[in-house]
């Protein structure tokens, strides 16, 4: 504000501003790529937050199905008012094929086709209208139809007898098949089949207001409506997850990133302002001689420090927005949303905005409190005081480096925080990710046996195949005679997929058997793994995986199990730890223990069943696992039965690309947060070097040659490194063991031992070490180009 006594300068202000930014072309390119750097990496991770979340909930495409419905019932849910969208689908089951693959056929309207959008997705042509057309997987046209394309005709064998179909479009499954396909067939083809029962559909549904209603109100509405029109009904498990929205701990985790990504940027920008103003200290001070006051040189800066984030700040946060948003989205969700971007733009403009006017805060006093007098006389780069020096030293090149380092320690202070702060958040990751390895991780949660195969059955198969299970006695012998393999090992007994309902809820999930033959299975080894509760001491006794207690559910429940039309009443006795219990086979099986009964209980549910085995680990030697998987695949695709198999290499490469995702994603932060050092580090060296010419002119004048010159530069540079790498690993160690234990037990694996990153921490080293090579040699070169009168002179 302006006085009406007082004169308005600020025309003048803004043209001294101007004036000055034109002359310190190198510090706004340093600033300005700090701002960028730190804009860019809070607008990426925060909107790869938002985006990731946004994603999820795209996936979780409904909220409840229901089933065995007529026509009729569909038609009522079409009218409730509070379900936006109905989908209506039929099933006719599983049909094996002579070539040793499965077959589903199924019909879905187009809202179902909408909600299975993350099952599948159409690639080609349009889904069946007419009775004999039919949409086909990808896959197995590829494996068993070759050079069949839309339009074409194809056969199958359908309850005895060939089936012609027309293709009308391709569809892509988002998981490998196993051997298992599924394919759409029109509703008039289901409604002419021998089979077809009108009661038999099924629908999925979704709320209206589902993103704000309360799980608990929601669930009594989906019971409220089942029970309107007579319906059997599951609720859909990926909206009930915890943590679908905007969370706390998403909050608490982007305000932390803000943080360090603030405290990085403020040290850098202040160091390279403050460098700036100490250069200009003389200007100040002349300008403060002719009147200029403390708040005139304030507002200098602050229109320079404002003027640089106009020009970092926006590139910065719209590259981050478009990295977050395409990192947060899924080939079938988009992270995209117009609310949440510009949320984090301005969230992140007004961070960075922030952080540059706290960085310029010292400087500006610098600049200010400085009287003319003192500003006339200011040496930009100065030695120590007279009084400190001890003139009994001997003076060579590695001293004088470390005379340098001395002579400005808040500058050399702040370029080795930056290094040093970035180097640890580079060391923490690398070690976390090197410590948990995708091996490691495969090691203890499929092959705990240090098996190199899982073989198991199909989830339809193991309750229903009675005598029939072809996990049984003469098929382990038969691959016990295979070269190669030593030991068969039985993992998991199991009846299968089972319906069950709890307060209400009806659901379904694999059901495992607690018995001696089988490790994960046995009473001694479940019980170690108890999350909660006690092991069943009645065949009326049940247990829960662990997730249900995030549902709110708790001992003591009571729990109702269907098979063949009767219930059998029970109650939940404790829950068990899945990361260790009832374990999936591989990553393309989603078959983990979600209930697990006494042996008792399965023989009551499965009186004709003897054989409750689902899974085997092969122990092998692995100088011959590729002869092996050749001999195990024919032997069990020999028999028909559904049987399938996992290797531990192929889990390995799949971990590999999820782990290396995530510890790669965070070592590329701190990479990046590393470089506010690395562009601390070039600025001062090269302001070092440009104050600093006169003196090493004069040094030369009195008989410093260049090979001194070069060796006291190189020195300098490299105590930079090595005193930040030293501060690193002294520090960096005793953090890195706990964080790297913590993550080891995040992902289920708490018994690691602790790798150092040899190749990380070694490459940044080099990094650092090559960069002051080249900066040195700059310097050399440079100081070459003009005689010692020419230095001399140019800073008088």
């Amino acid at each position: 504000m302006t006085w009406p006594f007082e004169n308005d300068t600020s025309a003048i202000t803004k043209k001294l501003a101007k004036k000055s930014l034109q002359s310190e072309k190198r510090r706004n390119f340093m600033i300005i790529i700090a701002i960028s750097l730190a804009a860019f990496l809070m607008s990426m991770c925060g909107t790869l937050f938002f985006a990731f979340q946004e994603s999820q909930n795209n996936m979780a495409t409904f909220q409840a199905s229901y089933d065995n419905l007529t026509e009729d019932k569909i038609e009522k849910l079409r009218h409730q008012p509070e379900i936006e969208t109905v989908a209506s689908l039929y099933n006719l089951g599983e049909i094996k094929m002579p070539e040793g693959y499965s077959l589903y056929l199924a019909y879905m309207d187009d809202a179902a086709c909408y909600i299975a959008r993350n099952q599948f997705t159409l690639k080609d042509g349009t889904m069946p209208s007419k009775e004999n057309e039919i949409a086909v997987d990808r896959e197995m046209v590829n494996k068993y139809f070759s050079n069949t394309a839309i339009g074409d005709k194809i056969s199958f064998q359908i309850n005895g007898k060939s089936q012609d179909f027309v293709i009308s479009g391709i569809t892509e499954s988002s998981t490998e098949s196993q051997g298992n396909y599924s394919c759409y067939i029109s509703k008039s083809f289901v409604e002419n089949s021998p089979n077809y029962n009108p009661e038999k559909y099924q629908s999925y549904v979704c709320f209206a207001d589902a993103d704000s209603t309360s799980k608990a109100i929601l669930k009594e509405r989906i019971a409220s409506i089942g029970k309107e029109i007579g319906a059997d009904y599951s609720l859909g498990f990926l909206f009930f997850r915890e943590n679908m929205g905007l969370s706390f701990e998403n909050i608490l985790t982007f305000v932390s990133l803000s943080v360090l990504v603030l405290f990085a940027g403020i040290t850098v920008i202040q160091s390279i302002f403050r460098i700036s103003i100490n250069e200009k200290i003389r200007n100040f001070g002349q300008l403060r001689t002719l009147g200029t006051t403390a708040l005139q040189i304030k507002k200098m800066i602050n229109y320079e420090s404002r003027h640089l984030s106009w020009l970092g700040i926006p590139p910065g946060i719209v590259l981050g927005a478009i990295v977050g948003t395409v990192l947060g989205s899924n080939e079938f969700s988009s992270g995209f949303s117009p609310i949440n971007i510009p949320f984090v733009m301005i969230g992140v403009s007004i961070i960075c905005t922030l952080m540059v006017k706290l960085s310029v805060r010292k400087p500006f006093k610098i600049a200010a409190t400085t009287s003319p007098i003192e500003a006339v006389r200011y040496i930009a780069y100065r030695n120590a005081p007279m009084q400190s020096r001890k003139h009994n030293k001997k003076i060579s090149p590695y001293s004088l480096a470390l005379l340098n380092l001395g002579r400005d320690k808040k500058k050399t202070a702040s370029t080795l925080l930056s290094l040093i702060f970035g180097g640890l958040l580079l060391f923490i990751s690398a070690s976390a990710a090197v410590s948990n390895t995708p091996e490691q991780f495969v090691r203890e949660k499929f092959f705990v046996n240090g098996g190199s195969f899982r073989i198991y059955l199909s989830e339809e198969s193991v309750g229903k195949n009675e005598t029939n299970n072809p996990l049984n006695e003469s098929l382990k012998e038969e691959l016990l005679n295979t070269k190669g393999i030593q030991k068969i090992i039985p993992l998991r007994d199991s009846v299968g997929m089972c319906h069950y309902s709890i307060n209400g809820n009806a659901t379904e999930g694999m059901c495992d058997i607690i018995s001696v033959q089988s490790t994960e299975g046995n009473f001694s080894f479940v019980e170690q793994h108890l999350i909660d509760g006690q092991m069943p001491k009645n065949q009326f006794e049940v247990l829960l995986t662990d997730g249900y207690m995030e549902l709110g559910i708790t001992k003591g429940t009571p729990i109702k199990i269907t098979n063949s039309g009767e219930e059998i009443e029970c109650i939940v006795s404790g829950f068990f730890d899945k990361s260790f219990v009832g374990t999936e086979n591989g990553t393309d099986a989603i078959d983990p223990a979600n209930l697990i009964i006494t042996q008792e209980l399965a023989q009551q549910l499965f009186t004709n069943t003897e054989n409750f085995a689902y899974s085997w680990e092969i122990i092998t030697d692995k100088t011959y696992n590729d002869e092996i998987e050749s001999a195990i695949q024919q032997k069990i695709t020999s028999k028909e039965k559904g049987l399938s198999i996992c290797s531990y290499n192929d889990v390995v490469e799949y971990m590999e690309s999820s782990m290396n995702l995530l510890f790669g994603s965070l070592q590329m932060l701190s990479l990046l947060i590393l470089l506010f050092g690395i562009i601390n580090l070039i600025n001062m060296t090269l302001s070092n070097h440009q104050a600093r010419k006169q003196e090493i002119s004069t040094l030369r004048s009195v008989g410093l040659s260049l090979k001194q010159l070069y060796r006291s530069l190189i020195t300098e540079g490299l105590l930079y490194v090595l005193v930040s790498f030293g501060i690193v690993l002294l520090v960096g160690i005793p953090i890195a063991i706990p964080v790297s234990k913590a993550v080891g037990i995040l992902f289920g694996m708490p018994n690691l031992s602790y790798q150092f990153p040899t190749m990380q921490i070694g490459g940044y080293l080099l990094i650092l070490i090559l960069l002051q090579l080249i900066l040195s040699v700059w310097e050399i070169r440079d100081l070459k180009k003009r005689s010692l009168t020419e230095q001399m002179r140019a800073m008088e």
